[in-house]
């Protein structure tokens, strides 16, 4: 049985990135083969998806590719976002003294007041 070549992860996501800038742009059958390409990752799939987007006219795929390289750099930044905000996750307090510590601490005081 013949291994079946299959694309990398960046590829796949910019397969979807592509079918949803394709999809706004009116052109929903090529649009859904490159969608196709993103979900089976096949290598087959993915020449199929780049012919069929190539036949495109210039012109629309010219105003596809800004549409999906502006979504491509929204998510990108977005994803720095997110990665700076894990690494910047302020460390929760620890306490200095355990519930024991406390509640011996509170006694101590309350003792202290009636006396006084």
């Amino acid at each position: 049985m013949d291994d079946v070549k299959e694309v990398d992860a960046d590829t796949r996501q910019g397969l979807r990135i592509l079918a949803d800038s394709t999809k706004l742009k009116g052109t929903e059958g090529v649009a859904r083969r490159l969608n196709k390409a993103a979900e089976s990752g096949t290598e087959a799939d993915y020449q199929q998806a780049e012919t069929i987007f190539d036949s495109l006219p210039v012109d629309k795929r010219q105003t596809i590719k800004v549409t999906a390289e502006t979504k491509a750099e929204t998510i990108r930044l977005t994803n720095e976002k997110r990665k700076e905000a894990a690494d910047n996750k302020p460390k929760p307090v620890e306490p200095t003294l355990d519930a024991k510590d406390e509640l011996d601490a509170l006694k101590e005081e309350m003792q202290q007041a009636i006396k006084g």
